[in-house]
This record gives structure tokens, C-alpha cells and sequence, in this order.
């Protein structure tokens, strides 16, 4: 989550949670106009060598981070070990995920 506390189900900044389930109860609940029905959510996932491709739905006008990099995120190749990894947003709006320590050509990767 982009704007939760690590270990604090009682985040201290709740504006903006607040504002976030307003947008969701006026576009879904009252029918308002203009408002997203919802936020990306993970719709597929695709491995390429030694990277994952992770599309999402309901990202209206596009994917974006507010910071050079994604961090927080985790991978592991065949052997399962995760590893921190590195995210970036694609002009497709799709998050590739890699990590210098997994470079096999594997079937399968996973993702944390």
C-alpha cells in the first residue's frame, strides 16, 4: 500500500484513507460521475526470463509512481530464496520486477 505504516494497523496520516473510501462510496455507492469505480488491482502476471510482468485493471488513466523507483518488493527464482527487487512502471502502465541476484531462465518466479 502506497501510503500505510509498516506494522501499524493505526497509521497515523488517516485523511487520506479517508478520502480514498470517500471516492470509492460516492462513484459506487451514490453513482457520482467522475470519480475511479476502483483502484488497480493485479489482473495477470507473466515471466520473462529473469523479470516478472504484472498487469493491472482499474488504472484509469495510466500507472504511476510517485517515486524513481518501486521498492518493498521481493523475488526468488527456482531455488525460492527472495531477494529484494527492483519495479518500474512501463509506458504500457504494466510494473516489471527484477533483481540482480535471480538471473535463471526459469519457468516460474515468485513474487512478495
Amino acid at each position: 500500500m502506497d501510503i500505510s505504516e509498516e506494522n501499524n494497523i493505526h497509521q497515523r496520516a488517516k485523511i487520506p484513507v479517508g478520502e480514498r473510501l470517500a471516492i470509492l462510496a460516492l462513484a459506487n455507492t451514490y453513482g457520482v460521475k467522475g470519480f475511479p469505480r476502483g483502484y488497480p488491482t493485479f489482473q495477470a502476471m507473466e515471466v520473462e526470463r529473469n523479470r516478472i510482468r504484472v498487469r493491472f485493471e482499474n488504472t484509469g488513466n495510466g500507472l504511476y509512481i510517485e517515486c524513481d523507483n518501486v521498492n518493498k518488493l521481493m523475488i526468488a527464482g527456482g531455488d525460492h530464496v527472495f531477494h529484494p527487487a527492483k519495479g518500474e512502471v512501463t509506458p504500457r502502465g504494466e510494473l516489471l520486477v527484477s533483481a540482480e541476484e535471480v538471473s535463471c531462465d526459469c519457468k516460474s518466479l515468485d513474487l512478495e
